[in-house]
């Protein structure tokens, strides 16, 4: 199982590392995957969420680590963006396939995904949270993906 994070989230959000034991002690074998650099390094880049183009060699490790673990399918659990980058993933690969393109080779290992309170539109999603409640979200939003960038700017 590989479990996502939201925009804001990491590896380390409670959220995540409940699922994470919970699914371990459900007997799955668990990857939780960062989409930032591991907290306390220097390099602060963020993976582009609308870039899905690398996922295949994150089910790759995945399958690695656990080679001959049964069962060998892999699930998706995404939560918020997470959820919303699983199902663009499979997505993509569907349309691809259909269409008679090249798609992901690591695709057809997904059993299933879970996207829990994911934003099937985030462009409408992003105007709608903008505008609700004083833009509160978006206050927080800017404030925690911005926080790591100015610290280590100003504060080292």
């Amino acid at each position: 199982m590989i479990i996502l994070h939201g925009v804001t989230g990491h590896a380390h959000e409670n959220y995540m590392e409940d699922m994470a034991y919970r699914a371990s002690s459900d007997g799955y074998n668990v990857v939780v995957f960062n989409h930032f650099a591991p907290h306390g390094e220097n390099d602060m880049k963020m993976i582009d969420f609308g870039d899905n183009s690398y996922f295949d060699k994150v089910i790759e490790f995945a399958k690695k680590q656990y080679q001959g673990a049964y069962p060998p399918e892999i699930y998706l659990v995404g939560f918020s963006l997470g959820g919303n980058f699983a199902l663009r993933f499979i997505g993509d690969a569907c349309k691809s396939k259909s269409e008679g393109k090249q798609s992901s080779t690591e695709a057809d290992s997904i059993k299933a995904i879970a996207a829990i309170s994911n934003p099937f539109d985030v462009l409408h999603t992003g105007v709608k949270l903008k505008h609700t409640r004083w833009g509160l979200y978006n206050k927080f939003l800017y404030f925690t993906l911005s926080r790591p960038f100015f610290k280590e700017a100003f504060f080292d």
